[in-house]
């Protein structure tokens, strides 16, 4: 039952993940990819900073513990589900493949910048939106550690952790047999 559990919660983790994913990173890189942004530069730098400085997992265990989300469904939904390469993927992708001029004529049909996201660039960046959800699927289903670190409650965990306290008790298992063998 505990694998069924996990499978389910994997499932529920990576779903949510990578929709709230897509939706910060495309918005995001909307936000980047626009030339009259002011202090681009600096947001830029600062955003490409933290992909290169991390805190650690001891600060970062103490942060999730201090802001209540130990051992809750929503640090294994938020942790990892914004990623600084893919920003710079889709930001780039924007720039390169949706003309300047698409939001000059929306512009003048009065298009606020919502509407000319939601109508212009989302569907012309169906191709990046695909690859970022494979990119953020991938990476939430595997994530097996988040769920030794930040869960306790054997009902929270994901299918990958499951399966590798499983793989552990065997191991100590087999080890404990071969040892009374020997002896």
């Amino acid at each position: 039952s505990s694998i069924w559990i996990g499978y389910l919660n994997s499932l529920f983790y990576t779903i949510s993940s990578v929709c709230i994913g897509l939706f910060v990173t495309m918005t995001a890189a909307y936000a980047m990819s626009r030339k009259k942004l002011p202090g681009k530069k600096f947001i830029n730098l600062y955003i490409i900073l933290t992909m290169f400085l991390n805190g650690g997992l001891i600060p970062t265990f103490l942060v999730m513990r201090d802001i209540g989300l130990y051992d809750t469904r929503l640090v294994l939904i938020l942790r990892g589900c914004f990623g600084v390469w893919n920003l710079m993927l889709a930001r780039t992708y924007m720039q390169t493949t949706i003309p300047e001029e698409l939001y000059e004529a929306a512009v003048l049909d009065g298009a606020s910048h919502f509407q000319y996201f939601s109508k212009v660039v989302m569907p012309l960046s169906k191709t990046i939106t695909a690859v970022l959800s494979v990119y953020y699927g991938v990476a939430k289903w595997n994530d097996y550690f988040s769920g030794v670190v930040f869960i306790r409650n054997d009902k929270l965990l994901p299918l990958q952790t499951v399966l590798r306290r499983i793989l552990a008790s065997l191991q100590v298992n087999l080890s404990e047999e071969i040892v009374d063998a020997l002896a």
